[in-house]
């Protein structure tokens, strides 16, 4: 409940997702590149995302596969990955480059989520700096009014 809670969120859900996709992404090019088998490397992915909702996918796209699906299908419809990335998986898939396309993938996702979280700190740098003020104003007020209530002599 908490990964869908998180990955339902309006726009960290999103970043949460591009960076899921892109650990997934890159690990299993990594490990299809190994020469490991495509079962063993969605095996080894399932446990290594760190997202219970991508870990249920990728293990159902595991029997999938297994059973003779191809690599795109089960993982569009997990709902966790774009329908373009799953494409790009496809065609990948189809074209022998799988391990490429996986790596292309995993770098647009990371790049594309470092680009948000620049502007996301950018956007939280004034609020930050209001927050700020407004506590060293409250300390200010707080050691002032004790001051100037003793020297206008009222206690």
């Amino acid at each position: 409940m908490r990964d869908k809670a998180l990955l339902g969120l309006p726009v960290f859900g999103n970043l949460l997702k591009q960076r899921i996709v892109a650990r997934f992404a890159s690990t299993l090019s990594t490990l299809l590149e190994s020469g490991l088998s495509m079962a063993d490397s969605l095996k080894v992915v399932a446990t290594g995302t760190g997202n219970a909702i991508m870990t249920k996918a990728v293990k159902e796209a595991r029997e999938r596969i297994l059973s003779g699906s191809d690599i795109a299908t089960p993982l569009r419809d997990s709902g966790v990955i774009d329908p373009t990335i799953a494409h790009m998986v496809m065609v990948g898939e189809k074209s022998g480059e799988l391990e490429q396309m996986l790596k292309m993938i995993s770098t647009n996702l990371e790049s594309t989520s470092d680009i948000v979280i620049e502007r996301l700190s950018a956007l939280m740098e004034p609020v930050i700096i209001l927050f700020m003020a407004i506590v060293v104003g409250v300390i200010a007020l707080g050691s002032l009014i004790p001051i100037l209530d003793l020297s206008s002599g009222q206690f």
